[in-house]
């Protein structure tokens, strides 16, 4: 049953709320952690340079425009007709996870992750970092 308008009220205020830091990232909840990937994407080795690309060429299907070695990516919305920046889901530094556990797309980057040989292991500070699955 689709969530009711106080219901997506609610996430977004929570959303926004975490997002200012106001409440401190769950590495178990449902949010990303903005004060980090703000810190990655706006740094010099990661910042996005390329512009904002034109229309795709088939709107409907998934388009990805991205910069190698780059932590943000442009992401086509079709529901808004536009391109819009996503950061990474993973710490390209730390190998931690930036997206909470319950975060409504986290199981894309672990299946990936376990489709290449790695996984999510919960460290003593609680955070999910990357590690070789152990054979």
């Amino acid at each position: 049953m689709p969530d009711s308008f106080q219901d997506r009220v609610e996430k977004r205020a929570a959303q926004y709320a975490a997002s200012v830091g106001a409440i401190p990232f769950d590495p178990d909840g449902e949010f990303y952690d903005e004060k980090r990937g703000e810190e990655i994407a706006n740094s010099e080795k990661y910042r996005l340079t390329i512009p904002k690309p034109e229309r795709p060429e088939n709107p409907f299907e998934e388009n990805v425009v991205e910069e190698e070695g780059k932590f943000e990516a442009w992401v086509w919305h079709p529901e808004e007709q536009d391109w819009v920046k996503h950061k990474g889901s993973i710490d390209p530094e730390t190998g931690m996870l930036l997206k909470g556990m319950k975060h409504e797309t986290a199981y894309k980057a672990v299946d990936y992750e376990a489709s290449q040989g790695r996984e999510f292991v919960k460290k003593s500070d609680g955070r999910y970092y990357l590690q070789d699955k152990k054979k």
